[in-house]
């Protein structure tokens, strides 16, 4: 996998939209690889601060930089090979952890076609989900906190959706390294073409 930082130059009218409209985000980064997201593997994870954002990006591509994704605001500001990474997820090991994700549960409704996504608002809740996403990841979390995040907004055909974030820190313990590898590359929870979802360890 690689992992590639971008900083977002916000005198792009381009970048400053896709700070508002997480679909539009979706789009620029996806016009880097010239594929689907999962052809790609492609997780991000945008980071505002008072002075821009830096978007971090895994993939299973090098991601391509040329005067369209200049004008979109895309900046490359470094490149690492994330394979030697990948050789320390052994059972047993340690690692701190960042995840913004949405923390939800779906349910049948009789009046709809699909199920619907319930947002878990209740932190009890919140954790037990990231309990259960870790054992099936292949780990096993040692303590964690969590606080609700920004709301993410993306236009679509229909209206409008509104993302509602948790944002989980903590300490997890590898307990299944070929499964957790497995959760790292492919993203935890929904909405992962939205900047949800890329376990960030260190």
């Amino acid at each position: 996998m690689i992992l590639t930082k971008v900083k977002l130059d916000l005198r792009s009218p381009s970048a400053r939209q896709a700070l508002t409209d997480c679909g539009d985000m979706h789009r620029n980064i996806q016009a880097l690889f010239g594929e689907s997201r999962e052809d790609a593997g492609v997780l991000y994870r945008a980071q505002k601060t008072e002075r821009g954002c830096t978007v971090y990006l895994l993939s299973s591509r090098k991601p391509v930089f040329d005067e369209a994704s200049a004008r979109s605001g895309m900046i490359p500001a470094g490149t690492r090979d994330m394979t030697a990474v990948e050789g320390l997820f052994a059972e047993g090991r340690r690692f701190r952890f960042d995840l913004l994700t949405m923390p939800s549960k779906k349910e049948s409704d009789r009046t709809r076609k699909n199920s619907q996504r319930r947002i878990l608002r209740n932190p009890e809740e919140r954790l037990a989900w990231l309990a259960r996403k870790a054992e099936a990841g292949g780990f096993r979390i040692l303590s964690a906190s969590d606080e609700e995040g920004e709301t993410l907004r993306a236009k679509k055909s229909g209206g409008e959706l509104w993302i509602h974030t948790t944002r989980f820190t903590g300490v997890l313990e590898i307990t299944d390294p070929d499964r957790f590898l497995s959760a790292w590359k492919g993203g935890i929870g929904p909405e992962k073409a939205y900047g949800l979802g890329m376990l960030m360890v260190r």
